[in-house]
């Protein structure tokens, strides 16, 4: 009784003596006491005065902490309101407060909590988010070891049932070996929680009906908010970050059931030097330690000699561990299903809008005794039928998950914003393909959102021009675009390739320099290099025929190869003739080039698309007449291996000088004699040499004496004059970094052409004029076609080179690119993307969908060089490839954690997006490290790496993968495969919000992975994740028909649906 006085009495002391309270705040052993919350408190105090206003203050003794609950309640007017809106630690509701003589206005409560832990800044024992917050402060080292605290639990809104003890991580099943029938997975008793060498104290009373225990939870501290670092050795400045929610549940003492009160463990936080380890995730269970986590592989890893990396370390850092700040989302959906859904929402790991139950996914049909045995693994494949994609079950599982993410994504408040800037960020004039044939130059310009760009021509470079062909007035329904055109030499004659509703097969037809359309048809092209012979007489071109030389119009048809034509104009295409094929194997691709002069054809021969290695021959054209090509043509060796990229820039009577990666990663440029290429690398004269820090992509002749070399330096092309005859970098042509989108220079004339694009750049076109040269001077360049949007500045964006410690110590280096003004911390959103494949670099261009997320988003684009890209040469791209393809997973999830421990962001506000062979890498890394991730996007991803299709079935691929029918490739694909490697997280971790695109016409392959995987997935999800709750939706794009704009309209609202996507399952808002 006189403990209730002493209690009430104290709690009138707090509502009206202010000094109290101050004596109260200034107990707690805080090295940053609250001063910014008293002030902001006294000014939103100051604010409210004419408003009504509520104080309510609580005191609360609890065990051995003492715990002061300072709650305010501010009421306004909606003028008021959107004053204050959108300060992200409010909790708005209507207030039924409504002052006199105040009309009919609205008004809505705000509700400021504050926390204040007043010994030792420990939360007492069971209190989790959003109920109680972590300790601000580091404690104080007591006098003498205090008694092991006991307090009554915080309750939860809802009673749950005891779960399991929780890890960061999930423990991967083996996938060495895949069972034919399925398995029933017993269920596992809940283990009882014990904290190491502390005895829980246990509260009796009566016999109970039923016992439910309390876990314990560790709290994690709040996190540090920085700002921009420039370097990775920035040491970020930590703030500490304040929980505002308001506890809407009353404690009960069930009468018939038997509470334990556990105690807790509170981790201390050490900073630690910030080499890239994983980043745990709050657990639940804090007397257990958490493995770390681990891949077990069918065949063992090829050792490789670590690197160490070559730059310095950052200083100390604070070790990144994930906010417990809750920020109450509007969804779109119903707000919770069942009191796991509250637990994990309220966790603070994801802030997604858009909550699924597991059982609402569509099911596809599963076929269990489809399976064969692939060295000693059953490799099943339960949806075969999706490989026919006329399937009634394949349609209306399409159907089914259209309209199931259709459904939701359409709910976005922003989508007509969205369509609205992408719109304008990609209005602008697109210039391309500036050449010089005859006494003309040409370039294509496409107008605005126009469908497809019109070819036009001057006798000036920089004169508007006449309209010599648009493929819009030739085809008003906008199927037929224009992909490439070629003229002869003296500009004679032309011809163009047009490809109809995108399909691989395209068409050549040919005009007169006065635009008349010439009666030569060459139809069933694909793949294929236009170039004129003996000054227009006749002309060489690529298809798939059979041995006999008959052009095919189905790849369906078996025992086709890809093959080189010479056609003889005025004739039909039937009397084409075969002139070079290679049916040693399928797969191979032929391309013919004759040379400038028109002495040569040179005729490479590429291991499939995308590959980089390639062979050469040649064939002498003025060793015959022009009307003597009857049959195949007796080629020359040049360069007869699979074994290097191989490119003649120049050649004369005796030798050719050849770009080459062969003994050079880099790559250089060599001559060599006709006679001598045999007699191997003895016989090579260097013209260009090879540099270490950067990686020669193109060398080009430029009139008669030089060669344009263009050079990757990190994430950005730059460009020399070269001296033809001796090598010398004559001089350096200055240029705004970024992308080099296209170079035209020829032999036939000193002006050559360079357009540059980058993030913060949609295009700007440079030309400059070789004979100052000659006068001794240094070459002077003109720009012009200096695209803008409007309402953007450049300047108002900048880009960032970063470097980054791999796993085994290797340093990658990332670009950042971001809105200027903008105070980076981790509130920030983030989308991080690699592509890491085939040696194809990744510098970016100009992308109307990068700009809107920095620019309205406030966000931060991320692209990683992994291993496996070309950013670094033929060594680099080696490193991420084949047995090595972990070093590319690798890399990413290390890019991850880096841009974490450095505030860039945190997990529940970062997305990571891949395209193609990127959506392998998205699908494998939020697989190993669900965690690290807040949102996924995998476009038209390779999901099935076990897969025997046309995509997957190539040289190419083989090369770069692995070959399937190889025991040793086969046993490291399917250790990292994403169809075969599905395996749920253990709770609180759920599968990340994910969003899976793919296509009907174009990537027909790709889209039947796509439906196996998110068919696998989803039966997985509804038997082994209940607590799942985060969106896994899949949008296929079907041939919808054409019309004028269908390009644009098919790209707009795939970007709509994607960033609509990325938006609800950050929880990010839309900046006007």
């Amino acid at each position: 009784m006189l403990y209730n006085f002493i209690h009430y009495y104290f709690i009138i002391l707090l509502l009206f003596i202010p000094s109290v309270h101050l004596k109260l705040t200034s107990l707690q052993p805080t090295e940053e006491p609250y001063e910014e919350n008293e002030i902001e408190y006294r000014a939103e105090k100051s604010e409210s005065e004419k408003a009504g206003r509520k104080d309510k203050k609580i005191y609360k003794k609890m065990g051995h902490y003492d715990l002061v609950v300072v709650q305010h309640y501010y009421h306004y007017d909606v003028n008021q309101y959107r004053n204050i809106s959108g300060h992200a630690d409010y909790d708005v509701k209507h207030s039924p407060y409504k002052p006199k003589g105040r009309g009919g206005r609205i008004y809505y409560s705000i509700h400021h909590h504050y926390y204040y832990w007043l010994v030792d800044c420990k939360p007492p024992h069971n209190c989790r988010p959003p109920w109680c917050k972590p300790p601000p402060c580091k404690p104080r080292p007591p006098c003498e070891a205090p008694p092991p605290p006991t307090c009554e639990p915080c309750p939860p809104p809802v009673t749950c049932e005891p779960q399991e003890p929780t890890t960061d991580i999930f423990t991967e099943t083996p996938t060495t070996t895949l069972k034919k029938k399925p398995t029933t997975t017993p269920t596992k008793k809940t283990p009882k929680p014990t904290t190491k060498g502390t005895k829980p104290t246990t509260k009796k009373t009566k016999p109970p009906t039923k016992k439910t225990t309390t876990m314990p939870i560790t709290i994690p501290t709040t996190t540090p908010t920085t700002t921009m670092p420039t370097t990775p050795t920035t040491k970020p400045t930590t703030k500490p970050t304040t929980k505002k929610t308001k506890p809407t549940t009353k404690k009960t003492k069930p009468p018939t059931k038997k509470t334990t009160t556990m105690p807790i463990t509170i981790p201390t936080t050490t900073p630690t030097t910030p080499v890239l380890t994983t980043t745990p995730m709050p657990t639940t269970t804090p007397t257990k330690k958490t493995p770390k986590p681990t891949t077990k592989r069918t065949t063992p890893k090829p050792t490789t000699k670590r690197t160490k990396p070559t730059t310095k370390k950052p200083t100390t850092t604070p070790t990144q561990k994930p906010t417990t700040k809750i920020t109450t989302p509007t969804t779109t959906t119903t707000a919770f299903n069942n009191c796991e859904d509250m637990r994990d929402f309220y966790y603070g790991r994801y802030e997604t809008t858009i909550l699924v139950n597991v059982t609402k996914y569509p099911s596809a049909e599963r076929c269990e005794d489809c399976y064969k045995e692939m060295f000693g693994h059953d490799i099943y494949n339960r949806y075969s039928y999706f490989e026919n994609l006329t399937d009634e079950r394949t349609v209306k599982f399409i159907d089914e998950v259209n309209g199931m993410s259709k459904s939701y994504l359409k709910k976005s408040t922003i989508r007509n914003y969205l369509k609205q800037k992408l719109t304008t960020f990609s209005t602008y004039d697109k210039y391309e393909s500036y050449k010089k044939y005859g006494s003309y130059y040409y370039h294509t310009i496409q107008t605005g959102l126009k469908s497809h760009p019109v070819l036009k021509r001057s006798t000036e470079y920089d004169g508007k021009g006449e309209t010599f062909f648009d493929v819009n007035k030739m085809d008003k329904s906008g199927r037929t675009r224009l992909v490439d055109y070629t003229f002869t030499s003296d500009g004679k004659y032309m011809a163009y390739l047009l490809s109809v509703d995108r399909k691989y097969f395209t068409t050549i037809k040919f005009k007169d320099d006065t635009g008349a359309d010439l009666e030569d048809v060459l139809e069933n092209v694909i793949v294929s290099k236009m170039s004129f012979a003996y000054d227009g007489y006749g002309f060489f071109y690529s298809a798939f025929a059979t041995k006999d030389g008959e052009i095919i119009s189905d790849m369906g048809v078996e025992s086709v190869y890809h093959s080189l034509f010479y056609h003889k104009m005025g004739t039909s295409q039937k009397e084409d003739v075969l002139v070079a094929s290679y049916t040693d194997e399928k797969n191979i691709f032929v391309n013919g080039e004759v040379s400038a002069d028109g002495r040569y054809l040179f005729v490479y021969y590429f291991s499939g698309i995308g590959n980089s290695k390639n062979m050469v021959y040649y064939y002498a054209l003025d060793s015959i007449k022009k009307d003597q090509i009857k049959g195949k043509l007796n080629l020359k060796k040049l360069f007869t291996d699979f074994d290097a990229f191989y490119s003649i820039v120049d050649s004369d009577k005796t030798s050719i000088d050849v770009f080459t990666t062969k003994y050079s990663s880099t790559g250089h440029v060599i001559r060599v004699k006709f006679s001598e290429v045999s007699k191997g690398p003895s016989k090579w004269k260097k013209i260009i040499k090879s540099k270490s820090d950067m990686v020669l992509q193109d060398v080009k002749v430029a009139g008669k004496k030089y060669y344009i070399a263009k050079y990757l330096n990190h994430f950005t092309n730059v460009f020399y004059i070269v001296e033809k005859d001796t090598g010398k970098h004559i001089t350096e042509l200055s240029t705004e970094k970024g992308k080099a989108m296209f170079t035209f220079s020829s032999v036939d004339t000193n002006r050559f052409f360079i357009k540059i694009s980058s993030l913060r750049l949609p295009q700007v076109i440079y030309t400059g004029d070789l004979s100052e040269l000659e006068k001794k001077k240094d070459v002077t360049l003109t720009k012009f076609a200096h695209a803008k949007i409007k309402g953007i500045k450049e300047s108002s964006f900048v880009t960032n080179t970063l470097y980054y410690t791999s796993k085994d110590g290797t340093e990658v280096p990332m670009l950042v690119y971001y809105k200027k003004d903008i105070s980076v911390s981790r509130k920030n959103p983030l989308i991080l993307e690699a592509f890491g494949s085939y040696g194809i670099d990744s510098l970016p261009e100009y992308d109307p969908a990068a700009l809107l997320f920095a620019n309205h988003f406030h966000g931060i684009l991320a692209i990683a060089a992994v291993r496996g890209g070309g950013e670094y040469g033929e060594s680099w791209h080696e490193a991420g490839k084949l047995y090595k393809k972990d070093n590319t997973f690798d890399d990413f999830i290390s890019a991850t954690e880096f841009l974490i421990r450095l505030n860039y962001t945190r997990p529940s506000k970062l997305a990571i997006r891949g395209i193609r062979e990127g959506g392998l890498i998205t699908a494998v890394a939020s697989r190993r490290r669900p965690e690290l991730f807040g949102s996924v996007v995998t476009q038209i991803g390779l999901l099935d790496m076990l897969s025997d299709d046309a995509f997957t079935n190539t040289p190419s691929w083989k090369s770069e993968f692995g070959d399937i029918s190889k025991n040793k490739d086969f046993d490291y694909l399917l250790s990292y495969s994403p169809l075969q490697n599905i395996h749920m997280p253990k709770r609180p971790i759920q599968w990340p919000c994910t969003l899976f695109t793919g296509e009907l016409v174009n990537n027909k392959e790709l889209a039947t992975q796509t439906l196996k995987y998110v068919a696998n997935l989803y039966h997985h999800m509804k038997s082994g994740i209940k607590y799942q709750r985060n969106p896994v939706f899949v949008r296929i794009t079907k041939d919808r028909g054409f019309h004028k704009n269908i390009d644009i309209e098919q790209k707009v609202e795939e970007v709509v649906d994607t960033f609509a996507f990325i938006k609800e399952t950050l929880n990010i808002k839309w900046r006007y």
